[in-house]
């Protein structure tokens, strides 16, 4: 069952990969932190309909929705400024090296081993990370890139994190319960956001729901998988397998829905990704 859930959660990331992409492709004026807000309130409903539209709250959620819901808002953010003020390849290489820390945590703070294969397997994921992002032409970064590039990592790697938390807390329960918290929070500060961003006459609200809403019920069905599954799987498998399963299929989406061509250290990069998923599960 775990299997088929990770399996569930790297097609889920990669649908939202996809849909992001034919957003910025179709918006002539992309606005990430509306069509990232829809997307919010979209993963709200999705929680609450998995509900039955009935929640049972208690006050203990409220510090993990805030953190939550701060850390959610501020990788949207700092992926938002790292491509702009950065580069796209690191920004996307910042967002899949930050899920290092939630791995990390699983070691230091819960007594997770890693075997000999788990290490080679990390290994291996750094690698093709590195193969399959780097960028292609020199960057120089300024100091607001790098500001940013941090903000993603950080509150990327701390999602995960008090993700993990909630649930050992909680023994499993109260997923519906604070993914609505997290989310309503977070729709309202990439709204405000949003509203900063707006280009009167340029920025369109069809295409931001047009391919929000759906973003927003693949991005509710991973999260859930991956809340599911923190009670089944070490932070060391679960975190690094989804990383590389999301660096494989997002190979394969590109060539077949988008005729990418990748390099050959690209391809190389690829095939390190693959070796981690088969290292992690052994």
């Amino acid at each position: 069952m775990q299997y088929l859930l990770l399996l569930g959660t790297i097609f889920t990331m990669t649908a939202e990969n996809a849909l992001r992409k034919e957003y910025d492709l179709k918006a002539k004026t992309p606005n990430v932190f509306l069509f990232t807000g829809v997307s919010a309130l979209s993963a709200m409903v999705f929680f609450l309909a998995r509900a039955g539209f009935r929640l049972e709250y208690t006050p203990e959620l409220w510090p993990y929705a805030a953190a939550l819901a701060v850390t959610y808002a501020g990788s949207h953010i700092g992926g938002f400024l790292s491509v702009r003020y950065g580069s796209l390849a690191i920004s996307a290489m910042m967002g899949s090296f930050s899920l290092v820390i939630p791995a990390l945590y699983g070691v230091i703070a819960l007594g997770e081993t890693l075997r000999f294969t788990g290490i080679l397997g990390i290994v291996c994921l750094c690698v093709s990370l590195l193969l399959v992002h780097w960028p292609s032409e020199k960057v120089h970064l300024t100091m607001k890139a790098v500001c940013s590039m941090l903000l993603l990592f950080f509150a990327n790697g701390i999602f995960g994190t008090v993700q993990k938390l909630q649930q050992l807390h909680f023994d499993g329960g109260y997923i519906s319960e604070v993914m609505v918290m997290t989310l309503a929070v977070s729709a309202v500060l990439l709204g405000v956001f949003a509203l900063l961003q707006w280009k009167k006459g340029e920025t369109k609200l069809r295409p931001a729901v047009m391919f929000g809403i759906p973003n927003g019920v693949a991005n509710g069905l991973s999260n859930l998988l991956v809340m599911l599954m923190t009670t089944m799987i070490p932070n060391t498998v679960l975190y690094p397998s989804v990383s590389a399963g999301g660096i494989v299929m997002g190979c394969l989406a590109g060539v077949l829905l988008y005729r990418e061509r990748p390099v050959l250290r690209q391809i190389i990069g690829y095939v390190f990704g693959a070796a981690v998923a088969v290292l992690l599960n052994l």
